[in-house]
């Protein structure tokens, strides 16, 4: 517990989150958040101006084959859960 009001003194002082946000790893993070935003903002429009958008067709195919992945890998999970528990050398 000491820790925890260690650390919430520690890091509501403002020079010490002035010192952690101008430190190099957390620019570098900010930089490639930032960069990766404005490239999909780019793609994105983009893709509107050139109309290259997925028809409604196209989005629901894509969502039923995840669905369907998706469910088979659910059943497959609980069948060989179902199998573990069946079999006492599996369990722990």
């Amino acid at each position: 517990m000491p820790w925890r009001k260690f650390l919430g003194i520690f890091l509501t002082d403002p020079r010490v989150i002035q010192k952690i946000a101008d430190s190099w790893p957390v620019r570098k993070a900010a930089r490639n958040a930032v960069y990766l935003f404005l490239r999909g903002k780019d793609q994105f429009k983009d893709a509107i101006d050139k109309k290259q958008l997925p028809t409604n067709t196209e989005l629901r195919t894509s969502l039923l084959r995840i669905k369907d992945t998706v469910s088979k890998e659910v059943k497959q999970g609980f069948k060989e859960l179902s199998k573990g528990k069946k079999d006492p050398k599996t369990r722990r």
